[in-house]
């Protein structure tokens, strides 16, 4: 997989946890923390970007998302599915 121009759609999670608000995307197992609901997804956004990159530096990326249970869409220079 070829990772550049990546778009993706993830299914997220907030909650409360004490002081802090919790972002997860479970289906990756990637998740952050911030003092405002907003800042814990912001920073899952980040978490989630940099895990994506690491997949896709490793190549690992479509078997990732495979055991993830989720696909990819459309895939830059593929025809749309």
């Amino acid at each position: 997989m070829i990772c550049t121009d990546l778009s993706y759609e993830l299914p997220a999670k907030l909650h409360r946890e004490r002081d802090a608000w919790v972002a997860s995307c479970p289906q990756l197992h990637v998740a952050s923390q911030g003092s405002t609901a907003e800042e814990a997804m912001t920073m899952l956004q980040e978490a989630l970007a940099l895990f994506i990159e690491g997949c896709c530096e490793q190549g690992i990326m479509d078997r990732v998302l495979e055991e993830s249970g989720l696909e990819v869409l459309n895939r830059a220079g593929d025809p749309a599915r």
